[in-house]
This record gives C-alpha cells, structure tokens and sequence, in this order.
C-alpha cells in the first residue's frame, strides 16, 4: 500500500525545494558579483577587451535589477548618487590633467 504525504510533508517538502532554490541562486549570484568585481578591478588597473567591457555591462545590468529586488532605492536617492558619482569623476578627470601637465 502506498503512502500519501500529509499536508505537513508536502509543505515542508515544497519549503526544502524553495529553500534549495534560494540557496543556488545565492550561488549563483555570488560568483556573478565575483567576476562583476575582478572586471571592474581590472579595467581600472590595466583596461578591458571589447569583450570584458560588454560581459561587464551585462553583469551591472545584472546587479542593478538584482538590487532593485532585494533593495529598492527612490529616485531622489539615486538622482543624488549619480550626480555624487558625475562630481567625482569631473574631480578624477582634473586630477589626471594636472599631473599629466606636472609631469
């Protein structure tokens, strides 16, 4: 005689996939930041291919929708970081010209 699973098996069941699922996501995504990480490393410390700057651009596409998921951001918050992140580049882009007119 065969044996039915009771509504608490069948639950837990269905939580022990759901959990499993969760858990190679969280993997999976780990390994994708991992490698977002190294390639921005790289192309500040020697450049990236034509590849690598499009596998990048995929994998922060990539990050920012993941984001947006687990922790959305209004966009006064971002309008600030962006205009934050533009300031800092101009600041970057002067620092680079001054020392290459020092030196």
């Amino acid at each position: 005689m065969a044996r039915r699973c009771g509504v608490d098996e069948s639950h837990r069941y269905k939580r022990s996939q759901a959990g499993q699922a969760t858990r190679e996501f969280q993997l999976l995504w780990e390994a994708k930041n991992r490698r977002r990480i190294r390639l921005i490393n790289k192309k500040y410390a020697e450049g990236l291919d034509a590849r690598e700057t499009d596998e990048l651009k995929t994998l922060k596409r990539a990050f920012a929708a993941y984001m947006e998921t687990v922790a959305p951001r209004d966009g006064g918050v971002l309008d600030e970081q962006y205009a934050r992140l533009e300031k800092l580049k101009l600041k970057l882009k002067k620092a680079k010209a001054e020392r290459s007119d020092h030196g």
